[in-house]
C-alpha cells in the first residue's frame, strides 16, 4: 500500500455540474466522430453494481482532454462510484462506494509515502 499527497490543480470534478455538462457535450462529439468513422462506440461493462469495465467513460473524459485545445488540461479527474449492491434493503448507499482520482500530471503529486497501518 502507498499513500500520496496529491495537489488537484486544474481537476475534472465529476461532482460538479459545469465538468458533467461539459463531459456529455464530449460524449456527443464522441457519439458524432464514430458515426461518421461507421464504428461501434465502446461500451461500459459488468452489471449495474459491478461495473469495473468503463472503456466508454474512459474514451470520453480522454477526448475531453485531449480536444481542450486552447482551454486548460486538465491535470487531474476525481469522482465518485457508487458500486456493489445496497447495504441494506431500499439503501441507496452501496457497498463498494468509492471516490477515485486520476492523476494525468504527475507534477500533482507532491509526496508519496508508506501509511503505518497496524491492525
Amino acid at each position: 500500500m502507498v499513500g500520496a499527497v496529491i495537489q488537484l490543480g486544474a481537476c475534472l470534478d465529476l461532482t460538479n455540474i459545469a465538468h458533467t455538462t461539459l463531459l456529455a457535450e464530449a460524449y456527443a462529439q464522441v457519439q458524432e466522430a464514430f458515426v461518421s468513422a461507421n464504428k461501434p462506440l465502446p461500451e461500459n461493462t459488468g452489471t449495474d453494481s459491478d461495473l469495473k469495465n468503463r472503456q466508454l467513460d474512459c474514451l470520453v473524459i480522454n477526448w475531453l482532454h485531449e480536444q481542450s485545445g486552447s482551454h486548460a488540461r486538465f491535470a487531474t479527474v476525481r469522482g465518485i462510484f457508487s458500486e456493489g449492491g445496497p447495504i441494506y434493503p431500499g439503501a441507496k448507499i452501496m457497498t463498494q462506494t468509492h471516490i477515485q482520482v486520476v492523476v494525468r500530471d504527475k507534477r500533482c503529486i507532491l509526496g508519496v509515502f508508506r501509511p503505518n497501518i497496524t491492525s
